[in-house]
């Protein structure tokens, strides 16, 4: 009677043969417009990035199970510990026989583990095999969490089942794989583990680290039998259905890209160099983050806008492992202009603003026109727009003038070799042509 009255509590919703997707954060990126030019070049020169994270999957946990023991049978478990791990397992085991679709399995570890018996609604034979265990040798935990991740996902897996390993055991490993990394690897997948630390005395520092919530609910050292209902209830019952906990977001744009001061639609809880960050938090199914920022290039060509793998979500799924899911790759087309009022009749252009040599290693010429009352500047930039040395801001007379560049700033000091922006203008008209200085 007992059990009848705890399991119907735990029946919240009937069970039902129906496959659910398990949440998991989903990456996103928008660029516009996808074609810009060079900063400095033309309008526009700004590109707008949107960031999107969108929790995904079934916000309703399956109700049914996949569960599978996992318990320590080496030298150290011997007498005591081995009957109430016997006995929380059975407990346990029994619990599972209200849920139809609900399967347990039985791994047992010492020097190695071994499947005892693989997943099967048939509890109480498992049962049977779990109080025929004895105890001897060494303690192969990492082993154990490997080969219950492999029947979880192998071909007796029903589609549908949450996937679940019950570790029960004093947390002494010495033998195999490494349990931590196991665990991780498992958790990444969405399985849930859960541990019982029994022994005498409990070494549960790993035990903690290798549950998907450490020093939560999902970890009881040395539970009495007064605990179990609590056990089987936290087991059967509903997970944290977060698609992501304690989520940042990190990005880093190419190096050849630039951010707008300002433009961040949500301002970065952290910037280090180039890499920008935000704190988000929890993140359920069906919920959806985004941020927006502007940037300009520096060079032109079908340019990535990420460095990947640094611009990523990262954050802990609901089994609680760590997961990095990085943005896809995204590219803007930046192009050369002219000017935003370019005169596009060449004969006109070069008498009006004509350059050379172009390349040039000692110096550059430039031969302008100027009217007699129309103010003329002449300017020099970088690729990113930014001003390196004024020629000319004056109004000349009337008929041809020349300006000479010789690779320095506005200070004096040498600039470095490379394409450089040179900019005519004058009564509303604009023209720009690049110099290349060579060293």
């Amino acid at each position: 009677m007992r059990y009848f009255v705890l399991l119907l509590s735990l029946l919240v919703i009937p069970a039902a043969a129906i496959s659910q997707s398990l949440p998991e954060v989903q990456t996103d990126i928008d660029v516009w417009p996808s074609e810009i030019f060079l900063a400095g070049t033309g309008m526009p020169d700004e590109a707008e990035v949107t960031l999107l994270v969108e929790g995904i999957g079934d916000t309703i946990p399956p109700v049914d199970i996949d569960l599978i023991f996992a318990i320590d049978v080496s030298g150290s478990m011997a007498g005591a510990p081995m009957v109430d791990a016997k006995n929380a397992a059975t407990f346990i085991c029994r619990g599972l026989g209200v849920f139809f679709f609900a399967q347990s399995g039985l791994v047992a570890f010492s020097d190695s583990a071994v499947l005892v018996s693989p997943l099967s609604r048939n509890h109480e034979a498992l049962i049977l095999l779990i109080d025929g265990l004895t105890a001897n040798g060494g303690t192969a935990m990492g082993d154990a969490i490997n080969l219950a991740q492999q029947e979880l996902t192998g071909p007796r897996h029903r589609a549908g089942n949450l996937r679940v390993v019950l570790l029960l055991s004093d947390g002494s490993s010495n033998r195999g794989a490494n349990p931590i990394v196991a665990a991780h690897n498992a958790k990444t997948t969405g399985t849930l583990i859960y541990a019982l630390g029994i022994g005498n005395p409990v070494e549960d520092a790993i035990l903690r680290i290798v549950v998907s919530d450490p020093d939560s609910l999902n970890y009881w050292s040395y539970p009495n039998p007064t605990k179990y209902e609590e056990i089987l209830r936290r087991i059967l019952g509903v997970p944290t259905y977060l698609a992501a906990r304690e989520m940042t977001v990190s990005e880093l744009i190419d190096s050849r890209l630039n951010y707008v001061p300002g433009s961040f639609s949500i301002g970065p809880d952290s910037t280090i160099g180039e890499t920008v960050a935000w704190s988000v938090g929890e993140l359920g199914s069906g919920d959806m983050w985004q941020v927006s920022f502007r940037v300009t290039a520096s060079d032109t060509g079908q340019l990535p806008v990420e460095q990947l793998p640094t611009s990523r979500a990262h954050y802990k799924n609901f089994a609680g492992a760590w997961i990095d899911t990085p943005f896809p790759q995204a590219y803007v087309n930046v192009v050369m202009g002219v000017g935003v009022e370019e005169d596009l009749n060449p004969t006109r252009v070069e008498s009006i603003f004509e350059l050379g040599p172009n390349p040039f290693r000692e110096g550059v010429t430039i031969t302008y026109f100027g009217d007699g009352f129309s103010r003329v500047m002449i300017t020099v930039h970088d690729l990113a727009g930014r001003l390196v040395r004024t020629l000319v801001d004056d109004v000349p007379a009337t008929g041809s003038h020349a300006a000479r560049w010789q690779g320095t700033d506005n200070q004096g000091t040498d600039v470095a070799a490379g394409a450089y922006v040179c900019r005519y203008e004058s009564a509303g008209a604009v023209y720009s042509r690049i110099l290349l200085y060579l060293k």
